[in-house]
């Protein structure tokens, strides 16, 4: 991520909500934290983190620690919660959604989906305008 902002310095880089949520939830059943409605809870309210203000984030932390079960899976799962998603303060400010208009790269991947589509459907006959690579050139 430091290579794009020293060549693209007004660039704001976001995390996704439905990414995020997706990797709490696939380390919580990795570790068998999803079939008990205790742990469930404590995992879902994990994945819910980033809809929280930034200053209320190590907060709303410390209020799911609170209620947490003492189990060792829980364990490894609050030392992966602190050392992937909460330990970097500057991660933590990608991750954060809180008040931001789109949560999710979901625009970003439909526009991605349909370059590609277009993108794809170039034939010779039908090239995209100022791409132009020479017969025999390696690419």
């Amino acid at each position: 991520m430091n290579a794009i902002t020293i060549v693209f310095s007004s660039v704001v880089i976001r995390a996704c909500c439905f990414h995020y949520s997706k990797n709490v939830w696939k380390k919580a059943k990795q570790l068998d934290l999803t079939k008990d409605a205790i742990t469930q809870r404590h995992v879902r309210l994990s994945a819910l983190l980033p809809l929280l203000p930034r200053k209320f984030i190590s907060e709303g932390w410390c209020y799911i620690m609170e209620d947490c079960p003492a189990t060792d899976a829980i364990q490894t799962f609050n030392d992966y919660m602190v050392s992937q998603w909460l330990e970097n303060e500057s991660f933590v400010d990608i991750w954060c959604v809180h008040g931001e208009r789109h949560r999710t790269t979901n625009a970003i991947e439909s526009w991605h989906k349909k370059l590609n589509s277009a993108v794809s459907k170039v034939t010779p006959q039908n090239e995209v305008p100022g791409c132009h690579v020479q017969p025999g050139s390696h690419y």
